[in-house]
């Protein structure tokens, strides 16, 4: 006997008089005997009248098969090639063995085409993690020491690096790094530099030249005599046996003496500034920029080692630049200082805020006096303000102040938004 889900696939065909023979005959004496089947064909049935009557207005009322006929288009004669039939038809193996000697032939076109193809599409090798730079440009006898070990590397153009590494240069040689920022690093011969990452490094001794890009996080370089912060700028160190000297073609850095950390300045555009230890003031003076940098301009970066940085390692880098001036002038009215008093929004939850470095100049842009704001300070919601008392010359009558922020943004922390800075000035 034919089973129900054999018979519900007949069904509509036999509500439109498509079944015939043995199908038919089975067919109606399953509906005869099951009941389910029976109720599944009454609604085949009424959906098939409903539809009848729906489409009634629609429906044809002659039969357009004549007429269809009579207007179809002639088709002529096509030529048939009897020779050529009677000839394969008799040589079968012929045409076959002419398509199998071409195999050959169109694999290999297809190899090739299809090696062009992997080969222009093929993804490059990831980077190495860590990666924050490439050597553009490499001359002479120039090493490379992996994260402050001993073990030497040659460092030809095209190494990757990473933070921690050091590189050297010998004699008569000279080196162009490329990190990111984008940063551009030239370094004379006789020079030894360490990258801690891609916004801080140590100039241990010789001489370089920096491109520094602008990012939120400002860019610092460390002296054996001085400590440079850089304000997005053109700038040139170089480091003695007793003297760290800078001399800004643009933009402008501030210089910090390493062995009093209260004796500091800002260098601008056109200037130079030496310290060495036991110096009292740093006081910035005219410098001929272009004679003193023209060194650097010689060392041009390799264009497949530029190519390589701006497409696979500077994308890993998100740039913000510093907004606006990094300092703040205060009034004060031809009196002396005696404190500076910083106002904040409220801080945000669970924010962890930078600490900030400040640096207090008088209206001579001399060092007037420096202090340090710890970040948890600005994490403690019921805190606003904060008063930062002159250890400098507080009796000196004073027209304004120039304040400058260096917030520690690494790791992540966030800049507090500065509301305000006022002077609170004696009598």
């Amino acid at each position: 006997m034919a089973k129900c889900t054999q018979i519900a696939n007949r069904l509509q065909a036999y509500v439109d008089s498509e079944l015939h023979g043995s199908d038919h005959v089975i067919l109606e004496q399953h509906i005869a005997e099951c009941h389910d089947c029976r109720v599944q064909l009454a609604s085949f049935q009424r959906t098939s009248a409903h539809l009848f009557e729906t489409f009634s207005a629609v429906r044809l009322d002659r039969d357009l098969t004549q007429y269809v006929l009579e207007h179809l288009p002639e088709m002529g004669q096509s030529a048939i090639d009897v020779a050529g039939v009677n000839f394969r038809a008799k040589h079968p193996t012929r045409r076959r063995e002419r398509l199998v000697r071409l195999v050959p032939i169109a694999a290999a076109v297809l190899l090739v085409f299809l090696a062009a193809v992997l080969n222009e599409n093929w993804p490059p090798p990831a980077m190495a993690q860590g990666t924050i730079g490439i050597v553009a440009f490499s001359s002479g006898e120039v090493d490379k020491y992996e994260n402050r070990s001993t073990v030497r590397h040659d460092a030809g153009v095209g190494t990757l690096w990473s933070h921690g590494d050091r590189f050297e240069t010998g004699g008569k040689s000279s080196l162009m790094l490329m990190l990111l920022g984008p940063t551009e690093l030239r370094a004379a011969e006789n020079t030894r530099v360490l990258v801690h990452d891609d916004r801080k490094l140590s100039l241990e001794k010789g001489h370089v030249f920096l491109d520094v890009a602008g990012s939120k996080q400002l860019f610092k370089v460390l002296t054996p005599m001085g400590e440079i912060t850089v304000f997005g700028t053109r700038f040139d160190v170089r480091v003695g046996s007793e003297r760290t000297t800078v001399i800004v073609e643009e933009g402008e850095v501030q210089l910090v003496s390493a062995a009093d950390e209260s004796v500091f300045t800002i260098i601008r555009r056109g200037q130079t500034a030496s310290v060495s230890p036991g110096q009292t003031s740093i006081r910035p003076r005219d410098a001929d920029i272009a004679l003193a940098t023209e060194w650097a301009r010689h060392i041009v970066a390799d264009d497949e080692a530029r190519t390589l940085f701006a497409s696979r390692i500077q994308p890993l880098h998100r740039t913000s630049q510093v907004s606006g001036r990094p300092g703040y002038i205060v009034d004060t009215l031809d009196k002396p200082v005696e404190a500076i008093i910083l106002e904040w929004e409220p801080a945000k939850a669970f924010v962890e805020y930078a600490d900030y470095e400040i640096f207090v100049y008088n209206d001579r842009s001399e060092s007037l006096f420096r202090s340090r704001i710890d970040g948890s300070v600005f994490s403690n919601p019921g805190v606003t303000s904060y008063e930062i008392k002159n250890t400098g010359d507080k009796r000196e009558n004073l027209t304004h102040i120039f304040v400058i922020l260096v917030p520690d943004v690494a790791d992540g922390k966030r800049e507090v938004h500065i509301k305000d800075l006022i002077a609170r000035i004696g009598t």
